[in-house]
């Protein structure tokens, strides 16, 4: 996965880049929902610091996260395994030890906090870049050669109704999906493409571009996966 963010104040531009491989395994159905296990690895980020480098490493110590969605890809619960969550007094002490700045201190305790209250770490989850993005909500019934689904933009979450087509009726092997958000505004802005399996229902590829617009300050985000063979 790459993300690319830009932040244009008027006065001054400032942009980062972040990448990092995913490694997502299905392991069953549970009745019509499906269990997801995704591992991440290989983090690089543009503006490198050591919080950012905490960040990495914190999410890698948790390896690997359980998503369950629906049939339509929404989803529902994101869990740790109990042997992580039964282990995590060594993982804290671990990246206390990589990492004793007191700043440091402050988020590892902030993590902490997170990772042992489920309901707070399948709720932040959710709001995870990667897996907002590629656990959209493809699947939802077609009317009219549309279909409609919400998506949450930015560090701010922001809710948008994003609607969606397929490119062409006379599609073979892969289904693409383009979407738009419903009613653009001039501070807001989003386009997407999902290329799609159409025999296992997996994404392939995914291109995100939006822009935000808040207190004069514009945000612009532009975000691919890829599948890797």
């Amino acid at each position: 996965m790459v993300s690319k963010e830009t932040e244009d104040n008027g006065l001054e531009e400032k942009s980062n880049t972040l990448t990092y491989t995913v490694s997502l395994k299905w392991l069953r159905k549970e009745e019509n929902d499906h269990i997801f296990q995704i591992f991440k690895n290989n983090f690089s980020e543009g503006n490198g610091s050591m919080m950012a480098d905490l960040a990495a490493e914190s999410i890698r110590s948790l390896n690997p996260v359980e998503v369950k969605t629906d049939c339509k890809g929404n989803v529902i619960q994101i869990v740790l395994p109990q042997e992580t969550i039964r282990n995590f007094n060594n993982i804290k002490e671990r990246l206390t030890d990589l990492f004793p700045d007191p700043y440091a201190k402050i988020y590892l305790d902030e993590f902490e906090t997170a990772v042992l209250d489920q309901r707070l770490f399948s709720r932040r989850m959710k709001e995870d870049t990667f897996i907002k993005t590629y656990f959209a909500a493809l699947r939802n019934g077609f009317a009219n050669g549309k279909s409609f689904l919400k998506q949450s933009i930015g560090e701010e979450n922001i809710q948008i109704d994003v609607q969606q087509r397929v490119e062409s009726p006379d599609y073979d092997r892969e289904i693409i999906l383009l979407q738009t958000i419903d009613q653009p505004e001039e501070d807001r802005n989003f386009t997407g493409k999902y290329t799609v399996d159409s025999d296992s229902g997996m994404v392939k590829e995914t291109e995100i571009r939006y822009h935000i617009s808040l207190f004069g300050v514009k945000n612009t985000s532009f975000l691919t996966i890829k599948h890797l063979t």
